[in-house]
């Protein structure tokens, strides 16, 4: 069975040539989905060159199945800088990547990923340290917070970004009351403190 496979590619510098492959970055395993989700972070290793997030959200430890992986790997040398891996079945980390930017302020380009347990968690990395900075968390058990993840402006003038971020799954109601079924839901949530500053939910039943 073919393993999922990420590609860097240089684009070619004369109109008509071909692209010219970098790097190529492959899941160890059937079915770890590697590529599902990519990202460019910026220049966390200071070499010059910006580095690249990989999911792979069907991954699986020796023991537990779909745990997830996210790795970040440089791209000049195509190294793995960092590697997280999800340590409960179903965690599938990595469903969801994003470059946050400089989020805590120490001039190292940091990063966000997602996974699907239980209610949905977004985690924001240190770029320098691999550490984990924040944690959103979804308010519902077994929606899907963190499926979608975007970037917006400092809304709040607190220093830190703050998130947009998808939920496909939430159930909502309408004007009269009725329970919309995955109508879904977009929310923007404070980088500092992870409260929900604004959402969006869907109008029809899925």
């Amino acid at each position: 069975m073919a393993l999922a496979t990420l590609l860097l590619v240089a684009l070619p510098q004369i109109a008509g040539g071909g692209l010219d492959k970098v790097h190529t970055w492959r899941g160890e395993n059937s079915y770890d989905q590697m590529g599902s989700n990519v990202a460019v972070v910026g220049d966390v290793d200071g070499d010059g060159v910006g580095d690249i997030l990989g999911g792979a959200p069907g991954f699986d430890s020796t023991t537990v199945d779909n745990v997830g992986m996210v790795r970040l790997y440089s791209g000049a040398t195509g190294a793995v800088i960092y590697e997280f891996t999800g340590v409960t079945l179903s965690d599938r980390i990595g469903i969801a990547l994003l470059a946050t930017g400089d989020a805590n302020g120490d001039g190292i380009p940091d990063f966000a990923y997602s996974d699907s347990l239980d209610d949905g968690h977004v985690y924001l990395i240190s770029g320098a340290d691999g550490s984990l900075l924040k944690t959103y968390s979804g308010p519902i058990e077994g929606k899907e917070f963190g499926a979608a993840l975007d970037l917006i402006q400092d809304l709040n003038a607190d220093g830190w970004p703050e998130l947009l971020i998808g939920d496909p799954n939430f159930s909502g109601q309408d004007a009269l009351g009725n329970t919309l079924l995955a109508a879904g839901v977009a929310r923007v949530v404070d980088g500092a403190s992870g409260a929900f500053l604004m959402e969006w939910v869907g109008e029809t039943i899925y």
